[in-house]
C-alpha cells in the first residue's frame, strides 16, 4: 500500500501520520506550489480512500459494506488512472476464466455467490496493482503546472 502522510506541503516533506513517500518539493511560483499542493493532498487523501476499498473488495469479494467517501474517491482516482479503475479492469477481465465461471453458475447458488467473489476480489486486486504503480510515477511529479494542468474537471 502507498502510504501517504496526511497533507504533504511545498518543502516536500509528507506531514500527519508518518507515510512512507516523501512528496516532493513543488516547482513553480508561489501561487502555482500553493494550488498544486491542495491538488495533490486531495489526491493523495483520495487514494488512500480507493486503496482502502479496493483492498476491503480483494479480501472479501464483496462491495457491499463500503463507505460513500470510498465509492466516490475510486472514481475520483479513475479520472487521474483510468486504466486503473474498477470498471475498466472489470469490463477487461469479462473475458477470462474467473467470469466465465460466475456466468456458468446457476443464480441464486451458493456456487455462484462464491465464483462472484472469487472474480470481484480478482478485478480489485489488477485493479490495486495498477492504481499503485501508476500512483507512485503520479506522486513524483514535481511540477506544480503540471498537477494544475492535469487535474480532474
Amino acid at each position: 500500500m502507498i502510504k501517504m502522510g496526511g497533507r504533504g506541503n511545498s518543502s516536500g516533506r509528507g506531514g500527519g501520520g508518518g507515510g512512507n513517500i516523501k512528496l516532493p518539493k513543488l516547482i513553480g511560483s508561489e501561487k502555482q506550489v500553493k494550488w498544486a499542493t491542495d491538488i495533490r493532498d486531495n489526491y493523495a487523501k483520495k487514494l488512500g480512500e480507493a486503496e482502502r476499498r479496493l483492498k476491503k473488495i480483494v479480501s472479501s469479494g464483496s462491495i457491499k459494506g463500503e463507505s460513500e467517501s470510498e465509492r466516490k474517491a475510486t472514481e475520483f482516482i479513475g479520472m487521474y488512472h483510468p486504466k486503473a479503475s474498477y470498471n475498466q479492469v472489470r469490463n477487461e477481465m469479462k473475458s477470462g476464466n474467473l467470469f466465465k465461471a460466475y456466468m456458468a453458475t446457476k443464480s441464486g447458488t451458493p456456487e455462484r455467490k462464491t465464483a462472484g467473489k472469487k472474480f470481484r476480489s480478482a478485478v480489485a486486486k489488477e485493479s490495486l496493482k495498477r492504481l499503485k504503480k501508476e500512483s507512485t510515477e503520479k506522486l513524483k511529479e514535481k511540477n506544480a503546472s503540471k498537477w494544475i494542468d492535469q487535474r480532474p474537471r
